[in-house]
């Protein structure tokens, strides 16, 4: 009976097959082109080219620092301990752009001696373009305040005149978080001066028209 017994360089092919097959299961993601992305998806972009590759080795899980977990679209809308991550339509008073862009220690969290993860610039312009655009979401949310825009179903809300900025916080007395700002001096229907110094403010019940 005639049996075959593979040669030395066939079982090294086969050993090599496998091997590379192995590295091909383990190669990291490509890497996204951010500038050419017209449609941003959180669950498509943000999540895992921003958040999971830049923040979730620390930024997850109950002892999350600063209490800011950022593993999913419930636990980003949740906040940190100094209060909101993200302010819809705000990127520029957005803590986490904040954070990466204007610390004097560095940009987080190169601060803490974690430069690998620090975003570059590219990655900084579409996490804010995407706060910009309204911080939307296209997956499926918990959180009572969540929906596609972060806070879109806030009820109870305090209008918060800040005089050195010319801005207007909008609170969600609920969620104790910064959900909107109205800019006095460049959002549509304000053309306030760069010197204006609110004081006082009123709105509707509905929370759609202040004055």
């Amino acid at each position: 009976m005639n049996t075959f017994s593979p040669s030395r360089p066939s079982l090294l092919g086969l050993l090599l097959l496998v091997l590379l097959a192995g590295c091909e299961l383990e190669m990291p993601i490509d890497p996204l082109d951010f500038d050419d992305i017209e449609d941003i998806r959180y669950t498509e972009h943000i999540q895992p080219f921003i958040f999971d590759l830049h923040c979730t080795s620390c930024h997850v899980g109950a002892d999350a620092p600063a209490g800011l977990s950022l593993d999913s679209w419930d636990n980003l809308v949740e906040g940190s301990d100094h209060g909101e991550a993200v302010i819809p339509f705000d990127d520029d008073n957005s803590l986490m752009v904040k954070m990466v862009t204007r610390l004097v220690e560095g940009p987080h969290p190169a601060e803490v001696g974690a430069a690998a993860d620090t975003l570059n610039e590219a990655e900084i312009r579409f996490l804010s373009r995407w706060i910009r655009e309204g911080a939307r979401f296209d997956g499926p949310a918990e959180t009572i305040n969540a929906g596609e825009i972060p806070y879109q179903n806030s009820q109870n809300l305090l209008f918060v005149p800040n005089e050195q900025d010319a801005l207007i916080s909008v609170i969600d007395t609920d969620a104790k978080l910064v959900i909107r700002t109205i800019d006095l001096q460049n959002d549509t229907g304000f053309n306030f001066s760069p010197n204006a110094r609110p004081r006082d403010v009123e709105a509707e019940e509905d929370g759609k028209t202040s004055y």
